[in-house]
């Protein structure tokens, strides 16, 4: 459980909330949604490469929700320094970098030939939230998608997102089925360095492979 009125730099966080532990896996979804996904991950990995309207049917089935931006970055806590982060995180050691810059031509074959796997949830030492792979393994869904309005969280709030902020995506004229998930944490496709709290990336609603999620529930609704 993480407490009402916590900050996230200048970002407040007015309500409580739980946040789930793990990363969603493979055996929690077929619990509750059998036969709906076709994985040969065991039951104990994360449950990743799904469309974001097969995360959406999950939640509407289970009563949770997603975490935004803002309470996924008050659970992750303060990033570990870099002597740290082969203990919390699983990422992928094969991208080259040459003068702070990834160097593509010659990171892709090596990613190629090294196959990523995802890994069962929690072999990795927990933050100081004890939330387990917060960072690493794989990307995580956020409620928020990328737009004007949800720029706060990693630059500067304006007083529309201070308090409590998220943004559906309806404010560049679309509807959140078209816009631009953010997703966070960085995975065992991607470099170090995106294994880190400001780090955000966003994508089209699509199946990302190495992307998953971890529910929440809001205090006022414990069950």
């Amino acid at each position: 459980m993480l407490g009402a009125d916590a900050k996230v730099e200048n970002i407040t966080i007015t309500r409580g909330f739980y946040i789930g532990r793990f990363e969603l896996t493979v055996g929690q979804w077929n619990r509750l949604l059998p036969g709906r996904i076709q994985t040969e991950s065991t039951s104990e990995t994360p449950v990743h490469g799904l469309h974001y309207d097969q995360v959406c049917e999950y939640l509407e089935a289970s009563g949770f929700r997603l975490p935004t931006e803002a309470e996924w970055e008050l659970a992750c806590a303060e990033a570990p320094n870099s002597s740290e982060l082969d203990d919390v995180a699983w990422y992928s050691p094969a991208w080259v970098v040459v003068d702070g810059e990834i160097d593509l031509e010659r990171s892709i074959p090596l990613l190629n030939a090294q196959h990523p796997q995802v890994n069962q949830v929690g072999k990795k030492r927990a933050n100081k939230n004890d939330l387990f792979d917060m960072l690493g393994n794989v990307d995580e869904y956020t409620f928020d998608m990328a737009c004007d309005c949800s720029k706060g969280i990693s630059g500067p709030a304006t007083e529309i997102s201070r308090f409590d902020p998220w943004c559906p995506g309806f404010c560049r004229g679309g509807s959140s089925s078209l816009g631009l998930q953010i997703i966070k944490g960085g995975s065992v496709a991607l470099p170090g360095g995106y294994c880190d709290v400001s780090s955000r990336r966003w994508l089209l609603q699509e199946s990302p492979k190495y992307t998953g999620f971890r529910v929440v529930l809001d205090i006022s609704d414990q069950r």
